[in-house]
């Protein structure tokens, strides 16, 4: 099912590429800066908990299911086909 994850990192010069790494491990498009559409059976709870051990302690994570509805314009890294595709698994 797809869910979205977006994140506010508040410690600049901290390294968060264990944080990226593991959202790419999901089926996953990134569709603004600090935000990511995934597909995964995981819970939004089991998603946030395998990804607050890449956080520190004062900053922001949210994670949410989707229905399937979505309307966008001028994501970043994402296809209209493969954002398609996410919102229907």
């Amino acid at each position: 099912m797809a869910k979205i994850i977006t994140y506010d990192l508040r410690n600049p010069g901290t390294n968060y590429d264990g944080l990226i790494a593991r959202i790419k491990q999901y089926t996953h498009c990134k569709l603004t800066e600090s935000c990511w559409l995934v597909s995964t059976t995981w819970t939004t709870a089991q998603i946030r908990d395998d990804l607050k051990r890449f956080l520190d302690v004062n900053d922001r994570l949210f994670v949410a299911e989707l229905s399937g509805n979505a309307a966008w314009t001028g994501t970043m890294l994402g296809t209209t086909e493969s954002i398609k595709k996410i919102l229907k698994s």
